[in-house]
């Protein structure tokens, strides 16, 4: 599974994020998930998506990941 995610800018410049689901976590249905909840929140889900990313880019500059040691 595999999605494309366009932001565009005003004056046409497009930067692409691809984003493949590993087949060991396609039966959790992130994608289908992502549209529901987008559906829910009233947003597209390129925001969505846009938002994790920054919410996980946040996490670790502070060095927060909640990840266990070694993990």
């Amino acid at each position: 599974m595999q999605v494309e995610v366009t932001l565009r800018r005003k004056k046409s410049t497009l930067n692409n994020i691809s984003l493949t689901v590993p087949v060991a976590q396609r039966a959790a249905n992130p994608i289908g998930r992502l549209r529901t909840l987008s559906t829910r929140r009233d947003r597209p889900v390129s925001y969505l998506v846009l938002e994790a990313i920054f919410d996980y880019l946040r996490r670790e500059e502070a060095g927060t990941t909640g990840r266990a040691a070694g993990g």
